[in-house]
């Protein structure tokens, strides 16, 4: 044999060893990324009886496509996994990663996020297995609402379950008695102020845009009622604005701190007890926060974030809330005589002019007894909402849910669930089918007004199982067994905009108020006639309510009261009086011409 081919076989033999390992690396790579669902350090190790995981993005999960467009990414989901499937989500930022300017940083945040790890949150879609589950034992609302108000620097009061339990209990208690009928007055008189102020031409003038001037009365007038007359000076309003967009977006970091600045500690400083005391007409709510130093140990700085995450939490939403609300009420000139000519018979025919002199004030009598205006924001709430409902699991179990008919022919399958990971559920996909609501992407402002009562039908206690409103031809029971408590009541509604049970939203009910006072004010000051076709919602972002994907041009002109008005019908006096008087409740349960609604009263959830 020639030295040559002594040499090429040598170098042969060193290629084939050079060769082996590489392809071995590249098969494991292989395998690797085909089951890296299901492998550590970004997958997991699946269990029998699991849900189908939906991996997503290798570091990203599926954040970045439940963020952008909800609705249409759920729909994906369920189109091919059915009503239960599993989201894998990061603990960390992927900013946090790949905002570092340096190879090392990379390389260093890349490894907190990978110690972090991931999170999966168990969704289901089936409105009956979600109200039995989440009112059930297998959940805990409590590390959830510990993650939200995280973002708001409480570390004390966070750090125990009396704790986050305390901001909740303390909004409900303030929604009645004396302190919230003060409150309610002075929410008259604060945008009484506003509207006047933001409304001054008497000929039809342009408006800048709805969102604008709803968002312009909401701010000043929250500030004040919450905190004192004099507390939403320009200044002020001008920090919380930076502050308010910014806190959308704002959650502990990989270290787990809450960036704070100078807006932050400008803001806390006028929300200072000492500071406070030298204001008017400070809310019952806002002085029994002063509690949470005595109950809990809980230092001044925090009950001042404490406040300013109420005031945030009050106005984000609202705002979003009252534009859409005078958008298709102004919109639709039949639905605003009709609501008009109601208030009228609960106020009187002088109402408008009542309100415009400030001599007149809503009560929270008044407002309860106004069911058309409470139906169009509630259809409000239907059709724009799209919170999330959220809980931990306590504890390994096992659901059962049912699936589409077109999925696997509405059959109920059970699935294992772990505990520690979250469980959700997204409302807005049952509120926007016409399973559950005639014309369900239609906005009928007077979907949940009941002709035979003075309120509209916003509530009921019933929870849990009939299927026959979904698919009349399999009416079966659809029970969650094992680890689920079951009450034995039908559900019979489907609104769940605000949460279920303990954990739904505790000041729904001010929110709401409010709103209806800043409604009757504008429509008793002004005509708004509104522009062209109303935009659709954002889609993305994170409001439970998303604001107008577009601005909403109006005109307007101050009303006079020669063009107040008469409603078509009489009104006497005897009438007046004894509609006023009137303030019996509505049944639990009440069908609204083929729309119901669900809310479960605070407290029902299961021991």
């Amino acid at each position: 044999m020639s030295s040559i081919s002594l040499i090429s076989l040598a170098n042969d033999e060193r290629l084939a060893r050079l060769i082996k390992p590489v392809i071995a690396g590249g098969a494991f790579i292989g395998l690797w990324w085909q089951y890296r669902r299901y492998l550590p350090p970004f997958g997991r190790i699946p269990r029998f009886g699991e849900p189908p995981i939906i991996f997503g993005e290798l570091l990203g999960g599926c954040a970045c496509k439940l963020e952008n467009n909800q609705q249409l990414f759920l729909e994906e989901c369920r189109s091919k996994y059915g009503n239960v499937f599993l989201l894998r989500l990061p603990c960390g930022k992927s900013e946090d990663i790949f905002g570092q300017r340096t190879f090392f940083g990379i390389v260093g945040a890349l490894k907190q996020a990978l110690l972090a790890g991931f999170k999966y949150q168990v969704v289901i879609l089936d409105p009956y297995g979600a109200s039995a589950i989440f009112t059930s034992r297998l959940v805990d609302r409590i590390p959830c609402s510990r993650q939200a108000i995280a973002r708001f620097n409480v570390p004390k009061l966070m750090s125990t379950e009396e704790g986050v339990k305390a901001l909740g209990a303390h909004l409900r208690k303030a929604q009645s008695g004396a302190g919230f009928e003060k409150l309610v007055e002075t929410a008259n008189d604060l945008f009484h102020r506003e509207v006047n102020k933001h409304f001054t031409q008497k000929e039809w003038t342009q408006g800048p845009n709805l969102q604008t001037v709803a968002g312009g009365c909401i701010l000043p007038a929250f500030m004040d009622l919450f905190y004192g007359v004099g507390f939403a000076t320009e200044r002020l309003q001008q920090l919380f604005r930076t502050y308010e967009g910014r806190v959308l977006f704002r959650c502990a970091g990989l270290d787990g701190s809450v960036p704070s600045d100078e807006v932050d500690l400008a803001l806390l400083k006028e929300l200072a007890l000492d500071v406070q005391k030298t204001r008017e007409n400070v809310s019952a709510m806002a002085e029994g926060l002063e509690d949470l130093k005595s109950q809990f140990g809980v230092p001044e700085a925090e009950v001042c974030c404490v406040k300013l995450a109420i005031l945030w939490g009050a106005n984000v939403n609202s705002q979003n809330v009252t534009t859409w609300t005078l958008a298709h009420i102004c919109k639709d000139p039949v639905a605003q005589r009709d609501l008009e000519d109601e208030v009228a018979r609960r106020l009187g025919r002088d109402w408008k002019a009542g309100l415009r002199s400030g001599a007149m004030k809503v009560t929270k009598a008044d407002l309860d007894a106004l069911p058309s205006l409470s139906s169009a924001l509630w259809e409000v709430a239907r059709r724009y909402g799209k919170a999330n409902v959220m809980r931990s699991v306590a504890r390994d179990g096992q659901i059962t849910a049912a699936q589409p008919v077109w999925y696997h022919g509405h059959k109920e399958e059970q699935f294992t669930i772990r505990k520690g990971d979250w469980i959700s559920t997204f409302p807005q996909l049952v509120h926007r089918d016409n399973k559950y609501f005639q014309d369900a992407l239609d906005f009928r402002p007077f979907r949940f007004r009941v002709e035979s009562t003075s309120e509209a039908v916003t509530r009921s206690a019933r929870r849990c199982t009939s299927a026959k409103l979904i698919d009349a031809s399999k009416a079966k029971e659809l029970r969650c067994q094992k680890d689920v408590k079951m009450m034995k009541r039908e559900l019979t509604n489907f609104l769940i905009p605000f949460g279920l049970g303990n954990g739904a939203c505790p000041a729904w009910n001010m929110a709401l108020d409010l709103v209806k006072i800043l409604v009757l004010h504008v429509l008793a000051n002004v005509d708004l006639r509104i522009e062209g076709d109303l935009p659709p919602a954002e889609e993305g972002g994170v409001h439970a309510v998303p604001p107008p994907e577009a601005s909403i041009a109006y005109e307007y002109r101050l009303r006079m009261a020669a063009e107040d008005g008469v409603a078509d019908f009489h009104v006497s006096d005897d009438n007046m009086a004894s509609d006023k008087d009137s303030d019996d409740d509505v049944p639990s349960t009440t069908s609204c011409g083929g729309d119901t609604m669900l809310f479960l009263a605070d407290g029902e959830e299961d021991d």
